[in-house]
């Protein structure tokens, strides 16, 4: 795993151009440029980025699964090893998924796949939700880091009860999944059983066998250690007539993606 040392940042304010002199013999700057390279932001606070524009991190959360947006499709991405650290992020600057990265003690370590874009699905985001992968251990993450070119911007460092939650991701595991018709609808119900003590969230997609619809997506939340059977429906996709219809085969505990046939 590639890993950098993690260098301190400071914030800095440069005064570049012509002053008066105040009655009290300082020096009054007409204009300021302002080095706002920071260190040790919380989460939901606003970095200010040198180049001009500013970025904030909000609306912390760690998944064991995410609906990524690809831009062309979504996709389901989870892993047995990997969970997301996933994050609201609303910027003013031109950013990239790649530039955000997670630090472990004094090293910036690169995550062990791609950043994805995630489609809000069982959560909101006021301006782009991303998701970084990272390692199922809880470790020692101590903060996100936003960097450029291997010139790290901004950090925003975890709390105690966000580093915490590294570990403590849910274990969920389909049942069951069927489709219940009727004239007027369709909709599939799925049984999800939560192995773990920690709330999660059932994420999944649902699609027909037609190059015409793209796939929907659909998530509801599973409290810990229990069982929840819930019925969604798949909003836009093209299904004219609701008799004999089936899922495709096969179907275990770890499907995630349904298409309706």
């Amino acid at each position: 795993m590639r890993r950098r040392t993690l260098i301190k940042l400071f914030t800095s304010i440069a005064a570049i151009n012509s002053g008066c002199i105040t009655n009290n013999g300082e020096i009054k700057n007409e204009t300021q440029t302002e080095s706002a390279t920071q260190e040790n932001l919380k989460i939901g606070e606003t970095a200010t980025l040198p180049e001009g524009g500013s970025i904030t991190v909000s609306n912390f959360t760690v998944q064991d699964s995410i609906i990524a947006d690809q831009s062309a499709f979504l996709t389901v991405e989870r892993g047995s090893n990997i969970h997301f650290v996933v994050i609201d992020v609303e910027s003013t600057a031109d950013i990239e998924l790649k530039s955000f990265k997670l630090s472990r003690g004094e090293d910036v370590v690169a995550p062990p796949e791609n950043q994805y874009s995630v489609e809000p699905v069982c959560r909101s985001c006021e301006g782009q939700c991303i998701a970084i992968p990272v390692d199922s251990g809880p470790g020692d993450v101590s903060s996100i880091v936003y960097e450029e070119e291997q010139n790290i911007k901004s950090t925003w460092e975890l709390s105690k009860e966000q580093k915490s939650a590294l570990g403590n991701v849910s274990d969920l595991r389909l049942k069951n999944a069927e489709i219940v018709a009727s004239e007027e609808s369709v909709t599939i119900e799925f049984t999800v059983e939560n192995f773990s003590k920690y709330d999660g969230k059932f994420l999944a997609l649902v699609g027909t066998e037609s190059i015409v619809d793209g796939d929907q997506p659909i998530g509801f939340s599973v409290p810990g250690n229990s069982e929840v059977t819930k019925e969604k429906f798949p909003n836009n996709l093209n299904i004219k007539n609701t008799e004999d219809l089936a899922l495709a085969e096969p179907i275990d505990e770890s499907t995630r993606r349904f298409v309706i046939q």
